[in-house]
């Protein structure tokens, strides 16, 4: 069995939903759960709710995708943070915001102790906005499709064009 915990976490409109077998069971927005518009960070409220409408437990997980990859775009976003943040204090910030994305199993095992997701979970993490488009091709029943994400600035990027098959 292959049960996934994707996850958008540490951004505005944090949520999860959980895929079965490749097929989407339930997925929730956090601000639906604790009533915050636009909450950002790790959506426990998000996580509990979908192990609990799909009857999943966390020890089941096999694979934990996240919808941004904070290796992408190293270089640029590097020069960028050394010429705008490296005086004051908004570098506490980001530094604080990258590391809650490399501490996301601990964060949710904290939560759901003393059950805990399993040592072998792979965790993903998937560019922003190939999460985007891959979000809405998959469930479109297209076999072939263009797929165009146009968003803020994802990963450092403005703008995604894909081929789906």
């Amino acid at each position: 069995m292959n049960v996934i915990l994707g996850l958008n976490c540490n951004h505005a409109d944090s949520s999860a939903c959980i895929i079965k077998n490749n097929k989407l069971i339930f997925g929730i927005e956090e601000e639906r759960i604790n009533r915050i518009k636009h909450w950002a960070g790790v959506p426990i409220g998000s996580i509990r709710e979908c192990l609990l409408r799909s009857n999943i437990k966390l020890s089941e997980i096999t694979e934990i995708t996240v919808n941004t990859n904070p290796k992408s775009n190293l270089l640029k976003k590097s020069l960028f943070f050394f010429r705008n943040y490296i005086r004051g204090k908004k570098k506490y910030e980001i530094l604080t915001r990258l590391k809650k994305k490399f501490d996301i199993i601990n964060e949710i095992n904290k939560s759901f102790s003393p059950d805990k997701i399993s040592n072998k979970v792979r965790l993903r993490y998937v560019d922003h906005h190939i999460s985007h488009i891959s979000s809405a091709f998959y469930p479109s029943g297209f076999d072939k499709a263009i797929g165009l994400s146009i968003d803020g600035f994802g990963d450092f990027v403005s703008l995604a064009i894909a081929e789906c098959e």
